[in-house]
């Protein structure tokens, strides 16, 4: 019962936010989110309110948590290239799950424990000016705002590799 309540608001109230919302739009808001939160947990003077910074602050994770496979899989068009972009995005969450821990414990006993939520402001900002660079065709701009000609899966006009994640030129 826990489980699959954590899934369903961990996972599934989020995603249907992005399905309506669009992708893009609730990557980015999660991501703000989750740095100010982080920033004010940070800064907290009182237990009180880290306590109700880490609240804000899991709130708003699971608003890219749940976008961003979905953005991942519609930036990829080419199905190898989308295999690999999947692979390397779950291999980079199995590491920084196992591996965060002695980033973590290095963090606390060189600068304190307060640089182990400070840390998500830079990592934050390089994410929010990779989303900066994805054309709006690839975001899956929310179902209503969509015409039948946009309602595509894919992003047409960006093909990344995962080596390279430069636009490709518009067509003329």
């Amino acid at each position: 019962m826990i489980l699959l309540d954590g899934t369903i608001v961990n996972v599934a109230l989020p995603s249907r936010l992005a399905d309506h919302l669009g992708r893009k739009r609730v990557f980015t808001a999660g991501l703000l989110g989750f740095a100010v939160a982080s920033a004010a947990a940070g800064a907290a003077p009182t237990a009180q309110a880290l306590f109700a910074a880490r609240a804000v602050q899991g709130a708003f994770a699971a608003l890219p948590a749940a976008s961003a496979l979905a953005l991942v899989a519609t930036a990829f068009t080419d199905p190898r290239e989308r295999r690999r972009a999947i692979a390397v995005f779950g291999a980079l969450g199995g590491a920084g799950a196992s591996l965060g821990v002695v980033p973590g414990g290095a963090l606390t006993q060189w600068f304190g424990w307060r640089w182990c939520l400070l840390v998500n402001l830079p990592i934050a900002l390089t994410a929010l000016l990779g989303i900066a660079v994805m054309p709006a065709a690839c975001s899956n701009s929310p179902s209503w705002h969509r015409t039948p000609a946009t309602r595509r899966t894919s992003c047409p006009h960006w093909s990344p590799s995962v080596s390279e994640t430069v636009p490709a030129s518009s067509p003329s």
